[in-house]
């Protein structure tokens, strides 16, 4: 797009950005009102982009979108499309015949229309007569002839190997999968008013090849009387959004990605939002254990996150459940974890002062004090866990392995990472209470003193081995405050019963603060 005066085109709302799936721009709306225009973003001085406050308002990869936009040579021209792949800048058939040879396109297997009647022609009269572009009838075609570029169509013809869905990595891409599976499509379809004119289509052709049990009808009935999805939120639990309320929520680039899903940046409601998307992959549903794990994981998060409210807690947002696609949306808390900030103070070879270390010790001794007074005990916290805020204020987060006080006593798994792990879970006793958690505190407590991870010389297993066995804990620097040391070694004390409680950690480091 070749940008003119900008004046008509809503920053926000108009889909401007060469972004897809929405084209529309997914950072937050800061320094400029909601209903700012293209104009404002152009120094019309120099007939530029205003990089300075483009940069200040845009995530990064959006900011070099928008200033690659080409700008009309005079501002009070009308915006323009551009065709880039022919010299005048202007589309002819013949320039998208060669960007489709480019693009090895061209080597996909066309589905031709059955023109021997029945029910192909009443699905094809159909389609030509809805009152939408000729593009969106040529799209619906090819939906309904499976004969649309997926991964599963290139594969026939050995193409390429790998079908996974590159947006999402999940199950095989196949024309299902492209339109209402994966999670980013979801929300990007749920916009438009297509899925019920496609649902009129799929009707006429159930009914001329009388199939009762049509593969694309679980993905249809998105009217406002019928429920397909959940979406809670914290202030209504029991609220069942429609899937059109998925409008709200604008997924970003992803940050961040684990063993069973990732991590992505977003909006929810013009708020900043982290979006955890955990998927049950077509390889799980033989393994019951993995994909029943996943959906406990998201069950227990769900549940402990919506009850907690606190400052040192990571902020619940709203819940999507929709197998095989979880989500968890959360405040976007920017300055990352704990395990990168002490990575970066390692790998410089400085030391915290002790005013920091007792900050950053009191923001999460605090939020843990709290979960703990709620009935809930973490069974993870190490520095991955927890969050900086961008006034660097620390944020326990990942409640996956949290439980009920009442049931971790009940519970033999081990649960947790082995560097962190207190003696009586590495042992997988029943008797597991919330002085798990103060254990861990003290292993991050020391490391926030030493300045390095500990046990850093040796292997997880090694580790579990050397602390139920030999009751190792790491060495305490000679140069550490005598109040601080007593309080690591009452904290990772072998005994459960002689650790402090989160209540008593908070007294002694605001006694040291003061």
């Amino acid at each position: 797009m070749r940008a003119g005066s900008g004046r008509h085109i809503d920053i926000w709302n108009s889909p401007w950005c060469p972004k897809p799936i929405t084209f529309k721009v997914g950072s937050p709306s800061k320094i400029l009102p909601k209903n700012a225009t293209v104009d404002q973003l152009i120094n019309h001085l120099t007939a530029t982009w205003d990089h300075n406050l483009i940069d200040n308002i845009f995530w990064e990869d959006e900011a070099a979108m928008i200033k690659a936009i080409s700008l009309a040579n005079c501002l009070d021209a009308e915006n323009s499309w551009m065709w880039h792949y022919s010299r005048d800048e202007s589309f002819t058939v013949r320039s998208a015949y060669h960007a489709i040879l480019g693009s090895n396109l061209c080597k996909v297997n066309t589905i031709r229309r059955d023109s021997s009647g029945g029910g192909s022609n009443m699905l094809w009269n159909k389609i030509w007569s809805m009152d939408v572009l000729n593009k969106f009838k040529h799209h619906l075609w090819r939906l309904a002839t499976n004969s649309l570029p997926t991964l599963d169509n290139l594969h026939r013809p050995q193409v390429r190997v790998d079908k996974m869905c590159p947006v999402c990595n999940g199950r095989n891409e196949d024309q299902i999968h492209l339109l209402f599976s994966c999670a980013v499509a979801t929300s990007v379809w749920a916009l438009c008013f297509l899925t019920r004119r496609i649902q009129s289509v799929v009707q006429v052709y159930m009914k001329s090849n009388s199939i009762r049990d049509f593969a694309w009808t679980k993905y249809f009935g998105h009217g406002r009387s019928r429920k397909v999805t959940s979406m809670v939120e914290t202030d209504d639990i029991d609220n069942q959004l429609m899937v059109d309320d998925l409008s709200s929520l604008f997924l970003g680039p992803s940050f961040a990605r684990g063993a069973h899903g990732e991590l992505h940046r977003g909006t929810y409601k013009d708020d900043s939002v982290a979006v955890k998307i955990s998927r049950i992959l077509d390889d799980y549903h033989n393994n019951l254990d993995s994909a029943d794990k996943i959906q406990k994981q998201f069950d227990r998060e769900f549940t402990f996150l919506s009850r907690l409210h606190h400052p040192n807690v990571l902020k619940f947002v709203a819940a999507y459940k929709q197998p095989p696609t979880f989500m968890i949306i959360t405040e976007y808390v920017s300055g990352g974890s704990l395990r990168s900030y002490l990575n970066k103070i390692e790998r410089n070879r400085e030391l915290l002062p002790l005013i920091k270390v007792i900050a950053m010790a009191l923001d999460i001794a605090r939020g843990m004090g709290y979960i703990h007074s709620q009935g809930i005990v973490h069974r993870d916290l190490k520095p991955d866990n927890i969050l900086i805020s961008k006034d660097f204020h620390l944020k326990v987060a990942d409640f996956g392995l949290a439980c009920e006080e009442s049931q971790c006593r009940r519970l033999t798994d081990i649960a947790g990472t082995y560097r962190w792990m207190a003696p009586e879970m590495v042992k997988g006793k029943k008797s597991n209470n919330r002085k798990i958690d103060v254990y861990s505190f003290g292993l991050i407590l020391w490391e926030l003193v030493a300045g390095t991870v500990p046990f850093e010389d040796m292997t997880p297993e090694q580790v579990a081995f050397a602390v139920v066995n030999k009751n190792l804990r790491p060495h305490v620097p000679e140069r550490c405050h005598p109040t601080m040391r007593a309080l690591i070694e009452q904290c990772w004390c072998s005994k459960p019963e002689k650790r402090l409680e989160f209540w008593q950690i908070v007294e002694t480091l605001e006694h040291l603060e003061a």
